[in-house]
């Protein structure tokens, strides 16, 4: 550890956090005041940020003000670190991955499971993509995270490695918010010692959602199946026609995904638009609005 920590102090030294004003801002969200990226002379880097999840519910997604739709963060993962911060990243989950968002705006992340916490908090990281330093606000500026000042924003931390973190100013935090579900039996929970404890029942009542929403160029439908039934999952347009059937078998109680990548029956790219992905599972029918943006 000697020998480690001072290359963790020049990978810290050589990164810096760089803020920009945010010009667009939604009302139904907390006000952004700017975007916060790395400039790095290293390979990417992590930004953290700390959750309240309740004992009785999971984390199932975030909404998240993202500065340049033109990046893709290679992962999105999630751990319950310690009293002080988010801890090593070898002991948190992926639970997205190439993650992208709409320039200069809110976007809709939705994970391929839902995290419960037994210490009523968890971390997000998102994982900078290596060379992809922020430059400026807006599409094409590179990545950063919007954030706002007071109590609207969520606490941060940076690293240079995933494993010593640094806390970002406490008068300001990031532009996140959480996305819960009520905790049901067979979520995974995470520990504070980075155990992961799911127990093997069927979820409680069959859902369906998507992710990332809008997406480009592929998104996951995640369901999950109270009962083992005949499943069949088919995408349709505005007009009513279905494009593609991505499911058609059957399939044991429990939670499953399918990626979607924007294609129709023939393999050939559709076009910008809303469409819908419908789940008919015995009695159960669910309907998710999907949005693709190019």
């Amino acid at each position: 550890m000697r020998m480690r920590y001072p290359a963790l102090l020049m990978a810290l030294m050589m990164m810096t956090v760089i803020t920009y004003p945010a010009w667009a801002d939604s009302p139904a969200n907390p006000t952004v005041d700017g975007v916060l990226g790395l400039e790095s002379e290293s390979a990417g880097g992590w930004l953290a940020i700390g959750v309240a999840v309740p004992d009785d519910h999971a984390l199932a997604g975030i909404l998240w003000y993202n500065n340049d739709g033109l990046v893709n963060y290679p992962t999105l993962s999630v751990g319950t670190g310690h009293a002080g911060g988010p801890g090593s990243l070898s002991a948190m989950v992926s639970v997205a991955e190439q993650v992208s968002g709409t320039s200069s705006d809110w976007s809709e992340l939705a994970f391929s499971q839902p995290v419960g916490a037994t210490q009523g908090k968890l971390f997000l990281v998102f994982e900078f993509p290596a060379g992809g330093d922020f430059q400026a606000e807006g599409e094409g500026g590179g990545p950063a995270i919007g954030y706002c000042a007071g109590d609207q924003g969520t606490p941060g931390w940076v690293s240079g490695d995933g494993e010593f973190w640094m806390p970002l100013h406490e008068e300001s935090g990031f532009a996140v918010r959480p996305v819960l579900v009520p905790l049901e039996e067979g979520m995974m929970l995470k520990s504070m010692d980075g155990d992961d404890g799911a127990n093997q029942v069927p979820v409680a009542s069959s859902y369906l959602a998507t992710g990332p929403n809008p997406f480009n160029p592929i998104t996951e439908i995640k369901f999950g199946l109270e009962r083992s039934s005949d499943v069949v999952i088919d995408v349709y347009n505005l007009r009513g026609a279905r494009v593609v059937r991505l499911v058609d078998e059957a399939m044991a109680a429990g939670h499953h995904s399918v990626r979607w990548t924007g294609t129709d029956a023939k393999g050939r790219r559709v076009a910008s638009g809303a469409y819908f992905a419908r789940l008919i599972a015995g009695d159960v029918t669910l309907t998710k609005r999907m949005m693709l943006i190019k």
